[in-house]
């Protein structure tokens, strides 16, 4: 027993790994998207900022536009992770979720690694997740001053 949660363990860091490497790295390309801000002059210097405002509490008619940028960022970025990682990934997530069901079929009916068909809309989720949590802890100057001005506002 303690081998499979060892096994369990490992696959499930592989797969925090991958999902790491993929968001830090469209968090770092929504970092350099500065001509994007859809909330015009506001004072944060970037799309990332502009996402962590929505997150951390500045409702906008844009979230499903950020959302929709995100994901496409997501999608780029797992076309570089390796079959492993993308199979931690999906681990990961059968973990989490106690079954993905037809996923887990799949694996036991490939005959090797290249037979199996990964879920692209269960590891976006995975990154996606992993993405609005880094906006929720980011912090920074211009995204303070900006909360702090939309919170007086909002008092007044």
């Amino acid at each position: 027993m303690e081998k499979y949660l060892f096994y369990d363990n490992l696959l499930s860091r592989i797969g925090n790994l991958a999902i790491d490497k993929v968001a830090k790295s469209v968090q770092s390309d929504l970092m350099q998207l500065t001509e994007w801000n859809l909330s015009g002059d506001s004072g944060l210097n970037n799309t990332w900022e502009e996402y962590c405002a929505q997150i951390q509490g500045e409702d906008s008619f844009h979230l499903d536009e950020y959302l929709e940028t995100i994901r496409n960022y997501i999608k780029k970025g797992i076309q570089v992770l390796g079959k492993e990682e993308k199979m931690a990934i999906m681990c990961k997530s059968c973990m989490d979720l106690e079954s993905l069901g037809d996923w887990e079929k799949d694996i036991e009916i490939a005959q090797t690694p290249d037979d199996i068909i990964f879920r692209e809309d269960v590891i976006v989720a995975e990154i996606e997740e992993r993405i609005s949590d880094l906006a929720r802890e980011y912090e920074s100057h211009s995204l303070k001053m900006y909360l702090f001005d939309n919170e007086s506002n909002e008092e007044e």
